[in-house]
């Protein structure tokens, strides 16, 4: 029982850390292309 409940937290975990930079990769893009578009 207690190897399964740690094995769902890491994966709570991984996927927790995947959405959080995921979502920060896509906000440094589109920050980046808002800072092109807008120094032209």
């Amino acid at each position: 029982m207690s190897s399964l409940s740690h094995r769902h937290l890491i994966y709570s975990y991984t996927v927790t850390w995947v959405i959080h930079l995921a979502y920060l990769a896509y906000v440094g893009l589109k920050w980046k292309a808002s800072k092109k578009s807008a120094d032209q």
